[in-house]
Parts: C-alpha cells; structure tokens; sequence
C-alpha cells in the first residue's frame, strides 16, 4: 500500500544519515571517477595548505608535513606508497576513517594513511561496526573480516559463494551483515553447523529485455538498524528502485520499467508501486536516512522523502531546493549531512553545502574541495560520522573537513 503526492523518477544511489548519531555512520555506496569537468571548483589553496616557516623565512625541516588544503578547509591527508590510484569506498567513524583502493585497505594514523592490509581483491567496499571490527569486500565473492586486538589485526577470509564483484557490503550490527551485487542481496546468516553463510534475499527475475531496458542494477546499501534496511539501483536507463526491508520484509518501495523504439529513443512506463518524472534528467536520486523507517534524497530541484508510516504505507513528500547544476545532477552524487536539515551533496569535481535547508529556500552552494587551484576531477561522496567527521572521496582523492 502507498501513497504519493509526486512523481520519482531516474537512478538511484543511496546514502544515510541519523540525526541521533550512530546511524550517522550507516551508508554504503560505490562511485567511479570522471575525466569530464563540469562546473570546475578551483579556488585557491588557503593558508592550512602552505608549509610551515622559520623566523627567517626557510622551511622548517623538522616541523610534520602540513595538510594541503582548500578554502573552505577540505584537507587532504598524505598517502602511502604505493599510492591509491582510487579510493573505491570509505567509512568514517568518530575516532577512526577506513577506505579501500585497488592497492588494499587503509587507515587514518593521524594525518597519514596507512596500509592495514593488502589484499587487492577486498578492494571495492568496505564497512566497519567500531574501530576494531571491519568488513572489505570485492571481486569473485570475496568477503574479509578483520578484528584487532591489542593493535593486533586478524583477517578471516569468507565468499558470498558466487564469482560476482560485490558493489557494496554494510550492517546493522556485527551480527547482521549484507553484501550487495549488481543482481541480489546476500544476507551473512549461521549454518546449520554454526559456520557462515551468505545467502540470498532479494534478486532480480526480470527476463531481460533489449526493448524495454527492463534490467535492475543495484548500486546501494544502507539503513538505520535491523528492522530498517534500504536498497536502491536502476532499472534500465530511465527507471529508479528503491526497496525496504523492515520487519525482515522486503517492500518495493519505487520501481518502474523502460520501454524504447528500436532501441533508441526510451521513455519511462510507471509500473506500480512507482512515481516516474518523464521531465527529469537521467541520474540517481540521492538517499539517505534522515530518521529511521524514512530515507531522503535529492532529485533535480527537488528534495525527496520517503516515509513508512504506521501502518506500513509509504508517503512520499517534495520540497524544492536550488544550487544543483545539471553537470552536479548528471553524475553519480550522493546526499549526507549531520542533521537532517544539514545537508552536503557531492557530485562531480565539487560539493555543494546547505547548513538549514529548512531557512534559506533550500540552495545549494559550493563548498570548495579544490587543491592547489585545480579543481578535483572526480565523482565525489560525501560521508560523515557526526558534525566533525566528514570526508568527500573519489578517484584519487580523499579530503575531510577541517
């Protein structure tokens, strides 16, 4: 049952956020660099970015490295050798920040990345529940679990059972783990003999079809808690799906089917439940959980909200924003913020800020991440712990806000 006072439309790419603060840290999405410049961000570098000098003006050999950083006090941590050509995903917490590039995974010691493991097939996801307890994952099935004890790090290796690159993985819990392919949802349960299995939820048994552009890829995974797990992809070129699990039901909340002449020119065909927009551009709606059993997103000039209410229906509501350029809307973004009202959009080669969308009529403006002048050519995400912890990543580049 649903109700909807609006249209939706295009891709969908899921974030997260909880106004509480835990669920804050709750998000899981993949993302892929750009050579394409759009609305370039290329301020200058402030003075956090300059070296330190002495009294008389030479460089202080013994002072650490300073951050490079961008006006508006995006900062750039320094890389290890060999250095990430991509940061594929990261995952902050309050105390600590973990990412996964093609070269393994790494975290933050203070001001420097460090390697903590370098398996390269654990390298397109990752999630952690606490500072000692993470989750990679990446191709062919691949799953690895690390657990640290007295600065001590163990690794166990598992696999979803199925030669598929893994898009994302994220939990709940330590105890309630997902991993998401482009087809299905694999859910981490105990076997009869008490050891691990991966298996699957929910998975696409659409037949495909070259004409209609009817294919469902899943792109995105994330939630406030057990009972409150979001999923989100495409279908074909045009058609968004976003699914919830609560309940330990799984609800298609948005989903619609393409339909095209001879291949060529598409047009979206709502197939309930769904809201389609036939006069927006192609390009993923941005969710995240603003509050549990609700999820949010921009899309356009538009901020989206999908609530379950009491009674199990789904109210999706609209409220208009500006500051989201087409080159911003085009790409693959994402929506985070500290609070719900609080909110950073990043897209590509910038971020956008609105401190209260609520106020201001819901504009968007740049948030500078350009170092050295040049903007940063790459699809960013935008992902935080709390109001102090927020990183924007993509390609090469992985910035936090000072």
């Amino acid at each position: 049952m649903m109700r909807s006072n609006d249209w939706l439309f295009g891709f969908f790419a899921v974030g997260f956020v909880n106004v509480a603060g835990a669920c804050a840290e709750a998000q899981s999405e993949t993302y892929r660099t750009s050579d394409d410049d759009p609305t370039p961000d290329a301020a200058s570098v402030s003075e956090a970015g300059t070296p330190p000098v002495t009294s008389d003006g030479g460089e202080d050999v013994d002072a650490a490295p300073s951050l490079l950083c961008s006006t508006d006090g995006w900062c750039a941590p320094e890389v290890p050798e060999p250095p990430p050509t991509n940061f594929f995903d990261l995952w902050p917490l309050p105390t600590t920040v973990f990412a996964v590039s093609e070269s393994g995974v790494l975290e933050l010691d203070g001001d420097r990345w460090v390697y903590v493991n370098d398996r390269v097939a654990y390298g397109r996801a990752i999630w952690a529940s606490s500072p000692d307890n993470l989750w990679a994952a990446g191709l062919h099935g691949a799953v690895l679990h690390g657990t640290r004890s007295s600065g001590t790090w163990q690794w166990t290796e598992e696999n979803i059972g199925e030669d598929v690159a893994i898009a994302a993985i994220w939990g709940s819990g330590t105890d309630d783990i997902y991993a998401l392919t482009n087809k299905a949802v694999y859910h981490r349960e105990s076997s009869v003999d008490g050891g691990p299995v991966w298996k699957i939820e929910l998975e696409d048994d659409a037949v495909p079809d070259l004409y209609k552009s009817n294919s469902r890829t899943l792109t995105a995974i994330t939630g406030s808690g057990r009972d409150d797990v979001w999923i989100s992809g495409a279908r074909g070129s045009y058609c968004g799906y976003l699914a919830h699990k609560s309940q330990g039901t799984y609800t298609v909340v948005a989903d619609c089917n393409s339909e095209c002449i001879q291949g060529m020119a598409c047009k979206g065909i709502a197939a309930p439940p769904a809201w389609f927009d036939p006069t927006a551009r192609r390009s993923p709606l941005r969710v995240h959980v603003a509050t549990p059993q609700s999820a949010m997103g921009v899309r356009g000039e538009s901020l989206v909200s999908f609530t379950r209410d009491g009674a199990g229906a789904y109210v999706v509501s609209r409220r208009p924003v500006s500051g989201v350029p087409p080159t911003l809307d085009s790409a693959v973004p994402s929506l985070w913020g500290p609070t719900a009202t609080d909110l950073y959009l990043g897209g590509q080669a910038q971020v956008r800020h609105n401190p209260d969308v609520a106020e201001d009529g819901g504009t968007f403006t740049i948030s500078s991440i350009a170092l050295n002048g040049a903007p940063l050519r790459a699809s960013f995400i935008v992902r935080g712990a709390n109001a102090n912890t927020i990183w924007a990543f993509g390609g090469p580049y992985a910035v936090r806000k000072k």
